[in-house]
Parts: C-alpha cells; sequence; structure tokens
C-alpha cells in the first residue's frame, strides 16, 4: 500500500505544474547590477600641477533600472572627479561616463580608492576603483629645521648650520631667503643668491651663529622661499638665552705715577749760541728738580735737524746723570739744515728707531708720560700740518692726554712750535726767559695720573660699575674694549690715594 500511494502522488504532480499561481511566478524579484569598465585606474607621473584625465565607464547590466548614488574619492587630494555629464539613472542595457582627473601636488606616488554607491542589489555597492599614479615636482628638505641653542655663557658664541635640500624629483629653485632675528645676537652667513637652483639630492648649507650678550630669550626664523608647490614658504626657527656670570670686583689703590719719558728738541742753529748758553747754566737745576721730585725719568736729546739720539738715554741709575745730560745737550751750533723739530721729534719716536733692534727701542714705556720740549727761535719747516704732527705724538700713548708737548721759543717768530704745545695743553715760554720761572713751570708737567684701570677679566660692558671710596660714579667714566679698562675723563680722576672698585660681570668662560 506504501508504494501504491507514492505512485499516485508522482503521477499527479504534471497535474499541479501547470495551474496559475502555483509554483511558477509572473513577477520576479527585481535585479539591478552596477558594472564598471575598471577595477584599477593607473596614472603616469606627472609634473606637480599639470592634470591627466581618464574615462571610467558606468553599465546598467540588471534587469531593472540602475540608479547611481554618491562618488567619493578617499586616500589622495590629487585624485578627483567631474561628474556634471554623468548620468544617475540608467536602464538595463545603458551606460555613463564618469571624468577621473589626477593632478599631483608633489612629488612621490599617490594612490586611493573612487567609492561608486548606487542601488546594486548583489552587494557590488559601492563599488571600489582603485587609483594609482605618480608625481615629479621639487622637494625642500630644512635640516634641522628646529635650533635650540641652549643656554650659553654670555659672550660664548655657537654656531649651527643648516641644510637646505632638494629631496624631489625635479629641479629646487631658490627664490628668496629672510633671515629674521629677534636681536643682533644672531648672524646669518651663506645666503644664496636669488634664484639659485637645486639638482635632485642637491643641498646648499647656510650657517647661523649665535653669542648671546643677556639673559633675554633671543629668537630667529629662517623662510626659504622656492618653487616646491607643496611647501612654497619652507621654515626654520631658532632660539637660544645667555647665562650671566657671577660679579668680578676689581679694586685699584689710586696714585701718581711718576714715570716720563723726556725728549728735548734742541735747535742747534748759528743762532742759537747764546741762548744754548743760558740753558747749559741751568741743566744742574734741572736734574736737580728731576730728583726732588722722585721722577723716574729717560732723557733723550736730539737737534732740531737729526732723528737719533745724542749719546745713551740718561736715567736715575746713570753714573753720573747730570754731566751726561750736560754733554748730550751740548749741541753746537753747526746746524745748516732746515729746522724740522716737530717732524724731527716724532721720527726719533718713531719706526725704525723704536722697531726691535732698533737705536731707540724700549724708549717709550707702556705706562710713562710722554714729554717733548722744543727749544728754538727759528720757525719750524716741517712739511706736515701741525694737527697731523700732533696726533702722531698722541698715537704714541694708549691716552692721548699723557704726551705733552712744550715750547721755549721766540715766541712771534715759532707760531708752528706755539701751536703743537697749545694743542697738548703744554707750556709755552719765551726761550730767553729766566730758566727758574721755567723750571718752576714745567715742575706741574711731571707726573701723570693714571686714568686708566685695566680690568682682570673681559666685562660684559653694560655690567659696569664705578665706585671711589664705594661711592658709585654714574659719570665721567668710559670703559674702553680695546684696552679692557675703565678709562676717566680729566675732571673726574680719583685723588692719590682713594680706593678705586669696578664691579662686572665676565664674559664666559667659553669652550
Amino acid at each position: 500500500m506504501r508504494y501504491l500511494r507514492l505512485l499516485i502522488v508522482l503521477a499527479a504532480l504534471p497535474l499541479f505544474a501547470g495551474c496559475p499561481g502555483t509554483l511558477v511566478s509572473d513577477n520576479p524579484t527585481p535585479s539591478p547590477r552596477i558594472e564598471v569598465s575598471a577595477e584599477q585606474m593607473t596614472f603616469g607621473s606627472l609634473e606637480a600641477g599639470s592634470t591627466e584625465s581618464q574615462t571610467l565607464t558606468i553599465h546598467s547590466a540588471g534587469t531593472d533600472p540602475l540608479q547611481i548614488g554618491d562618488f567619493l574619492v578617499t586616500g589622495s587630494e590629487a585624485f578627483g572627479f567631474e561628474d556634471s555629464g554623468t548620468a544617475r539613472a540608467l536602464e538595463p542595457g545603458q551606460s555613463t561616463d564618469l571624468i577621473v582627473t589626477f593632478e599631483p601636488l608633489t612629488d612621490g606616488s599617490e594612490s586611493a580608492e573612487l567609492e561608486i554607491h548606487s542601488n546594486d542589489s548583489a552587494g557590488n555597492s559601492p563599488v571600489i576603483v582603485e587609483l594609482n599614479g605618480g608625481g615629479m615636482a621639487p622637494v625642500i628638505e630644512l635640516d634641522p629645521a628646529e635650533v635650540d641653542f641652549g643656554e650659553p655663557e654670555i659672550g660664548c658664541g655657537r654656531e649651527q648650520e643648516i641644510a637646505i635640500r632638494n629631496t624631489g624629483s625635479a629641479t629646487l629653485v631658490l627664490e628668496q631667503i629672510e633671515f629674521s632675528p629677534s636681536s643682533d645676537e644672531y648672524e646669518f652667513s651663506g645666503y644664496p643668491d636669488d634664484g639659485t637652483t637645486l639638482a635632485p639630492g642637491e643641498t646648499h648649507t647656510v650657517t647661523i651663529y649665535y653669542e648671546p650678550r643677556d639673559d633675554q630669550e633671543d629668537t630667529g626664523t629662517v623662510h626659504v622661499h622656492s618653487n616646491d608647490p607643496w611647501t612654497p614658504d619652507a621654515l626654520a626657527t631658532q632660539r637660544g638665552a645667555g647665562t650671566l656670570t657671577s660679579w668680578v670686583e676689581d679694586t685699584h689703590e689710586v696714585e701718581q705715577i711718576h714715570q716720563v719719558d723726556f725728549l728735548w728738541v734742541v735747535d742747534n742753529s748759528p743762532s742759537m749760541e747764546d741762548l744754548q748758553e743760558n740753558l747749559a747754566l741751568n741743566l744742574p737745576a734741572i736734574m736737580d728738580l728731576l730728583d726732588v721730585v722722585g721722577v723716574d725719568y729717560q732723557i733723550a736729546v736730539v737737534t732740531t735737524e737729526d732723528p737719533g739720539f745724542r749719546g745713551p738715554v740718561i736715567t736715575p741709575a746713570s753714573p753720573d746723570a747730570a754731566a751726561a745730560f750736560a754733554e748730550a745737550m751740548d749741541v753746537g751750533i753747526a746746524g745748516a739744515g732746515p729746522n724740522t723739530g716737530l717732524q724731527t721729534g716724532l721720527d726719533a719716536l718713531s719706526p725704525p728707531y723704536t722697531d726691535p733692534g732698533g737705536a731707540h727701542e724700549g724708549f717709550l714705556r707702556d705706562d710713562a708720560g710722554l714729554r717733548v720740549i722744543f727749544v728754538s727761535n727759528s720757525v719750524d719747516q716741517s712739511s706736515d700740518p701741525v694737527t697731523d704732527i700732533v696726533t702722531g705724538y698722541q698715537a704714541l700713548k694708549g691716552n692721548p692726554d699723557h704726551v705733552i708737548l712744550s715750547s721755549f721759543i721766540d715766541i712771534g717768530n715759532a707760531p708752528r712750535y706755539q701751536e703743537a704745545a697749545a694743542w697738548t695743553g703744554g707750556l709755552i715760554d719765551h726761550v730767553a726767559n729766566s730758566w727758574c720761572n721755567t723750571l718752576a713751570n714745567l715742575l706741574w708737567f711731571f707726573p701723570t695720573w693714571s686714568d686708566a684701570f685695566e680690568l682682570s677679566e673681559t666685562p660684559l660692558p653694560e655690567t659696569v660699575e664705578v665706585l671711589v671710596e664705594e661711592v658709585p660714579m654714574a659719570n665721567g667714566w668710559t670703559f674702553d674694549p680695546v684696552r679692557n679698562a675703565v678709562v676717566f675723563e680729566p675732571d673726574y680722576l680719583p685723588e692719590h690715594g682713594e680706593t678705586l672698585t669696578i664691579r662686572y660681570r665676565p664674559v664666559g668662560a667659553c669652550p
């Protein structure tokens, strides 16, 4: 019976198959389908800024209309699309085009994905199309882009090189470089000419030097303008600050300096016979005066026509200083050349006479005052202007005030000698006057006050402070960096025996 029932069922199936509304439907499920002409689009290598376009075809492959939704590019801004002519509704079998663009912004490979959204019923929404391309451009690199000079001691410099490098595949053009420091404690060197080019892989190096003078922070920026399309204004930054050193105090006891170098320039013309005899009578008094005052002297004598010293230099240690002085001053009256006393005296104190190994080496002492005394009754016939000759004498000393020219002359007949003495504040007297008065007046020109006090270390100039007897002095002095000394104006010199204190912060001990 079981087999009989099965046969009856199988025999009956054809009858049901032809019945409407049973197993076969007249309204199948809708099936929109999307197809694209390429799953990957590859663009060539383009110069940055140029554009290449390619066409992607979208096809409706289903049995029902295809609705196209959004287009979206992810991964790179270099890729894009133009969809103004792209249809958004496609009947089965229809196609439309989408323009895909590639415009590289910089150097190197680029990749992205194009998403196409639709009503595809087979799970193909969005359709992904891979996009690839390459850019060719100059690429600027500043190395290092940030420089920290730290906090060196004030006065200690540090240096840093910055490499301007082209890491791209096209020529880099350096259009302009601008260095903008916050203070003049920075120095920049190595500026290339505007328009300098760097081939791929090539480098130009600039240098920044930083030497702080205070403890304030200092900054700087380097802007490099170039044809790099991605970074047309490359930036490197710098910063640093100084560290103050500890205070230093130098103490001096102010005293007169009784070291004086005397040069006598004596006219040896025939008209000087009587005047030389008068001078000879007073030479012992001159030497007695030097001994009484306690001057540490050096004396040399030249004539108005010959710069060579007459005999050895006379000092307190000479066996018979007075006799040696008298012998040197006995210049005679046989002079026949022009009277050029101003120039002859300067020549005697200048090279080649004062060069190492020269005949007058060692006559000019660093700490001694210089006194030049002209004795003549004639007109000086030196060729240079008086001001130039006086400047030459003053240049022999670090402090021009330590040079005093005095003239014992025929007043009214020797204007150039008189002018030279006036320029230096020296004594002017008539050569025929009583030498007693002359010597008394000359006494005031023997001592020299030190107006310059050297520092034991090199200071930061703006930190220098001066105290006399512990009282601050705001005026009347300057710091001379060449001599590394505090120099007083004549009217502000401390008194003999007073204590001078100079406080300052020194320049750092630089490696």
